[in-house]
């Protein structure tokens, strides 16, 4: 892919923060800027993206347990397609949540064990604070080709495809 420039929206802080340390410490993810967004449940604004340089990438990072209704993504898709400037719109699927996705790639069997945490909730506020993310994910044994790796079976999602490996810079 020869686009220079990437905007990734994140659904929330703990995907910001995640997305920052696989650019960043890891190494492992195309470069670009990293925007908190829900894509799912907010319409993307043209004064967004009148910022966005020509020929740029957009990722879209989301949970697929949050909603039954997609048409808000769906119109953001069609935004992103449509404007001049974005050459190209990548999905990335995380199948149910980032927790979900924390256990297929870690050697954890509850995301929380990633933070020892005590409970999903102070797990994102844990997982936001860390100091050291990429040593934790490393501690443990962080599968990058496992993270992101699937598609969602759930009806309202079958035409949108998990493309996470147009980011990866590693196999």
């Amino acid at each position: 892919m020869g686009d220079k420039n990437y905007i990734y929206y994140a659904e929330g802080q703990c995907e910001e923060k995640l997305l920052e340390v696989l650019k960043t410490d890891m190494q492992l993810i195309r470069l670009g800027k990293i925007s908190k967004y829900n894509v799912i449940q907010e319409k993307l604004k043209m004064a967004q993206l009148r910022t966005l340089k020509k020929g740029t990438t957009a990722v879209l990072v989301f949970d697929t347990d949050t909603t039954d209704n997609t048409n808000i993504l769906k119109e953001n898709i069609d935004i992103l397609k449509k404007y001049s400037a974005i050459s190209n719109v990548i999905c990335i699927t995380q199948v149910e949540n980032l927790e979900d996705e924390i256990v297929r790639s870690c050697d954890v069997s509850k995301a929380q064990e990633l933070t020892n945490s005590k409970s999903v909730s102070s797990f994102k506020s844990d997982f936001i604070k860390a100091s050291n993310l990429k040593g934790t994910l490393e501690k443990h044994k962080f599968c990058f080709e496992n993270l992101w790796c699937r598609s969602s079976n759930k009806d309202q999602y079958k035409e949108i495809k998990n493309e996470a490996d147009k980011i990866r810079l590693k196999k």
